[in-house]
């Protein structure tokens, strides 16, 4: 298996024209979590040329960890963000300004952030978010206006190359602290070049309206047809001024969570593959706890195979899906 694109495309003009129509396309699209799948190489040179060889390259999908989702978000207001013009803006309705150079550093430095660190995509820029931001309990809705509006707003608007971008987060892991431990683990039994990385897969889902200004950017045919009339750039021109992006909302997915003490966890666990009670955290002040496998907790049991995998110079396209001990696609 070759792992898929991060991003799909819908086209279809009744979804771009009907809010309650891509509402419950959005949905539909929520109940199917992305892919996650850790991706772990090894090379290094060899010869007198010095010539750079692959001695592993595999993949581990750690889907089957997801405890809780989906949970619908959508981006705070004050964070730059697409909101149905060519450039990011910040704000809604008519205080919507174009975003600063401030605010596209924020908002990318703060993305950065809560990728690296396993923050849900609703927590608002704060050092150290409780676990009150962090819980999926709350409103991740944090625009002033609903994601109904927000679907509303594109379908209202008569731009012929406009799009809706619909956006699936994974959070809860520290990603960065994992790819660190995974690499020290290869590092203790290889001694070559080592790559260790979350690769997105399914996790953006693009709505277009069906006609030829939506294709004409991305089809080959249409774009050699524009281009043997000379009538390209007329038509990107066009096009141009046509275009919208609306990327303001998503689903998001927990591999670890935050509940409530006196919350039983059950009741809010949408997904749910297995027991997810490993290493149970209490917040400090003891009103919330933490459901879900710990990064520490999910080492300790993959070790061994990634150990194993990297020993034995495994190169395949079709991810793990077991550690040692269970059924495992190692030989």
């Amino acid at each position: 298996m070759v792992p898929p694109l991060a991003t799909k495309a819908i086209v279809d003009s009744h979804l771009s024209e009907n809010g309650e129509a891509l509402r419950h396309a959005l949905l539909g699209e929520a109940a199917t979590p992305p892919l996650v799948i850790l991706h772990m190489q090894g090379m290094s040179r060899s010869g007198l040329a010095a010539q750079l060889n692959i001695d592993f390259d595999f993949y581990i999908d750690i889907r089957s960890e997801l405890v809780h989702g989906p949970v619908q978000w959508s981006a705070p207001d004050d964070i730059a963000a697409f909101r149905g013009e060519v450039h990011k803006e910040v704000g809604v309705g008519t205080s919507r300004r174009r975003a600063a150079e401030h605010d596209h550093w924020i908002a990318s430095s703060w993305k950065t952030q809560q990728n690296m660190r396993g923050f849900p995509p609703w927590v608002p820029v704060v050092k150290s978010p409780g676990a009150n931001v962090l819980s999926p309990v709350q409103n991740a809705e944090m625009s002033a206006w609903t994601i109904a509006r927000w679907v509303d707003d594109y379908c209202r608007s008569d731009k012929k190359a406009k799009e809706f971008v619909f956006e699936k987060k994974v959070y809860g892991w520290n990603i960065e602290g994992l790819r660190s431990a995974i690499t020290a683990i290869i590092r203790s039994v290889y001694k070559g070049r080592v790559t260790v990385e979350l690769v997105p897969a399914e996790t953006t889902v693009i709505f277009r309206p069906d006609n030829f200004l939506s294709r004409a950017a991305s089809d080959t045919a249409i774009r050699a047809l524009l281009m043997l009339s000379l009538t390209y750039p007329i038509v990107m021109s066009y096009r141009e001024r046509q275009r919208g992006t609306w990327a303001v909302c998503g689903s998001a997915y927990a591999l670890k969570y935050w509940m409530p003490v006196d919350s039983p966890s059950n009741s809010q666990i949408k997904i749910s593959r297995k027991a997810a009670t490993d290493g149970e955290e209490i917040a400090s002040d003891g009103s919330f706890r933490c459901i879900g496998t710990g990064e520490d907790e999910w080492l300790r049991r993959w070790d061994a195979t990634i150990k194993r995998a990297v020993k034995e110079r495994l190169q395949s396209l079709e991810p793990i899906t077991q550690p040692d001990g269970g059924p495992s696609l190692l030989g």
